[in-house]
């Protein structure tokens, strides 16, 4: 449960740096940002190099002006930092080889796909049912396909792409839960369960008294032989 979400733009670095490398961006490739910062774009520059070519979008004036300086300053003023609504991407730097979202979003814009080169990379920070996490999607055969994902957390998309979070709390102002808009949550019986004392799971064990089990029998053979190995389960070592 988490009351308060990561600014875009504050991201840490391990969470850039994992978002990076879902993308794979590399010299040459032409690639969008969604969402100024300034230090990600610079990063981005950095892996595309000097043969490629890479463009921040931001809605928000303040945002996209603090981008540009910094990014000028530190000697990347070859990036396009562009004011725009980023639901429609940025239709006159495409088409892009990738494309990297640091706001939490609900779906993925046509327009994006639209953007996007053939075998394209999206990684987004996509939230499906209260949790956010950073998707891989390739372009293949007219679609995209999902290669994996990372838990995350970001402020959420602005402009035509927004929609309403809702936190509700739970214990006074120290504990909230950040749902989304419409989905039900019952509070009182949450904080009750919050408040409640710790009840750790048990995830079983495995000895020679569980061995009764034909399937356990068989996944501890190795052991009843004489070996000193535990029996491996179809999960792992068992201890």
């Amino acid at each position: 449960m988490l009351a308060i979400a990561l600014q875009s733009q504050h991201a840490p670095a391990r969470l850039q740096a994992t978002m990076l490398e879902q993308a794979q961006l590399g010299p040459g490739m032409r690639a969008l940002e969604v969402g100024s910062g300034g230090y990600n774009a610079a990063l981005m520059a950095e892996l595309a190099g000097q043969a490629g070519e890479v463009t921040t979008v931001d809605i928000d004036p303040e945002v996209t002006g603090r981008a540009a300086r910094c990014l000028a300053d530190a000697g990347y003023a070859r990036v396009n930092v562009v004011l725009a609504d980023a639901e429609d991407g940025v239709k006159e730097h495409a088409p892009y080889d990738r494309i990297i979202a640091t706001a939490g979003a609900w779906d993925i814009p046509p327009a994006w796909v639209d953007q996007l080169a053939a075998g394209g990379r999206i990684v987004v920070p996509l939230r499906m049912r209260g949790l956010t996490r950073s998707v891989a999607f390739e372009r293949a055969d007219g679609h995209l396909v999902s290669l994996g994902h990372e838990m995350c957390g970001f402020v959420p998309m602005q402009g035509a792409g927004a929609r309403r979070e809702h936190l509700v709390p739970l214990h006074d102002d120290d504990v909230g839960l950040q749902i989304d808009d419409g989905q039900p949550a019952d509070a009182e019986a949450l904080g009750a369960a919050t408040a409640s004392r710790r009840s750790p799971p048990w995830y079983g064990s495995c000895g020679r008294s569980a061995r009764a089990s034909p399937a356990i029998t068989r996944q501890g053979r190795a052991a009843d032989a004489g070996s000193s190995a535990p029996p491996r389960w179809p999960h792992g070592w068992a201890v």
